[in-house]
């Protein structure tokens, strides 16, 4: 067993004087592999193995009469293995197997219930065994149960842990053991438990509508809470439609806005040739005047002539000019109509800003309730397990 002394038995046949020879002690699977060398009746620690320092010896008194078994103290689970006694001149050689034993006791405990159908589970572990046990449950009479399967992990100290479940119901009684045996090193650990009947027994109706209440209140929540969210996604569809809408209406009014500045610039083309034709005017009737003044002859006559040319230059001039206020005046009224599409333009781009607004809000709401359905949902989850 760990941390006991071993004696590795080793024994020259017939019995002859081993104190002058030459003894090696090695173990093969080591370097360097040698665990005890005696040589020229001492022993030499040139070449020995620095984990069997002081841990390996011969019993000398009985050197004389070829026994020449080794001592090995404190053993550890690495001692474990073959070992080789030899003797180089004599050309013999033995062979011992060494099993070092590790135990330890089993520990017990309850890891699920299942009172509708009057179950227990219990599971069983035990740490620090070498080499592999075997694990088995029992009722209290000793009868043996049927388990899942046994669970095995060897450590970086190369001790084995094993683990074991098994599902009672009370017709099994109230005691059981978990027996851990390990056949090779004649080994067993055993623990006991007693479940007591309320364990059994099955929930009363108080306990039932209590967590039937709870459930429907989880419930009504979360579909009190799925409407919210259903209604606000229906919501922000509608304010997605009227944002479109509105989109639609400002890019109208943009194009009705770029056709009313262009009119705004032929009034003031037509401005501007009205301006040019009263100078032309003038400069006409300048000459008219001259005509009159130069012309030689009557001058009631002259003038009467000159007065017919003003009178038919006039005429043309009042009908350009009627065409050019008509045009004048559809103009303007456009204009008037331009102001009132500023107007419009200006509430419509302020309404989608209050639009763009009310989006951001109402997605907010929606992250708060798409959080508070995650809440409940982890929480119905958790309430799920902890009735398991």
């Amino acid at each position: 067993m760990v941390g006991d002394d071993v004696v590795l038995p080793c024994q020259l046949e017939p019995p002859a004087d081993a104190a002058p020879m030459i003894l090696e002690w090695a173990k093969p699977d080591v370097k360097p592999r040698f665990v005890f060398v005696w040589r020229s009746g001492q022993e030499l620690v040139v070449d020995q193995n620095n984990d069997y320092k002081g841990r390996s010896s011969l019993f000398i008194d009985r050197l004389k009469h070829g026994d020449v078994s080794l001592k090995l103290s404190k053993v550890k689970i690495s001692d474990e293995g073959t070992y080789r006694c030899y003797f180089p001149k004599l050309k013999k050689i033995f062979f011992v197997e060494l099993l070092v034993g590790a135990v330890s006791s089993p520990g017990i405990s309850l890891v699920g219930t299942d009172r509708s159908s009057s179950v227990v589970v219990l599971q069983c572990e035990s740490k620090g065994w070498n080499p592999q046990p075997e694990v088995f449950w029992l009722d209290d009479e000793g009868n043996f149960l049927s388990a899942g399967p046994t669970e095995t992990v060897r450590g970086p100290d190369g001790l084995y842990t094993v683990s074991s479940n098994v599902t009672v119901e009370k017709k099994s009684g109230n005691s059981f053991t978990c027996r851990v045996q390990q056949s090779k090193i004649h080994q067993i650990r055993e623990t006991h438990i007693i479940i007591p009947d309320d364990f059994f027994m099955a929930p009363s109706s108080c306990a039932a509508s209590i967590t039937t209440s709870v459930l429907f209140s989880v419930m009504f929540i979360l579909a009190v809470a799925i409407f919210i969210w259903k209604w606000r996604q229906y919501k922000t569809e509608k304010k997605e439609e009227e944002k479109n809408d509105l989109e639609k209406v400002i890019d109208e009014l943009m194009k009705q806005n770029e056709e009313l500045v262009w009119q705004m610039k032929q009034i003031t083309v037509n401005m501007e040739k009205a301006d040019e034709m009263d100078r032309e005017n003038r400069k006409k009737i300048d000459v008219v005047d001259k005509e009159i003044n130069e012309m030689k002859g009557d001058k009631t006559a002259n003038k009467a002539q000159g007065y017919l040319k003003l009178k038919d230059i006039i005429s043309q001039v009042n009908c350009i000019q009627d065409k050019r206020k008509h045009e004048q005046e559809k103009l303007i009224m456009n204009n008037d109509e331009l102001k009132k599409v500023d107007i419009e333009l200006y509430r419509m781009t302020d309404k989608k800003k209050q639009v763009e607004n009310n989006m951001e809000v109402i997605n907010g709401q929606l992250e708060t309730i798409n959080r508070q359905r995650e809440e409940i949902q982890k929480k119905l989850q958790s309430e799920e397990k902890g009735k398991k």
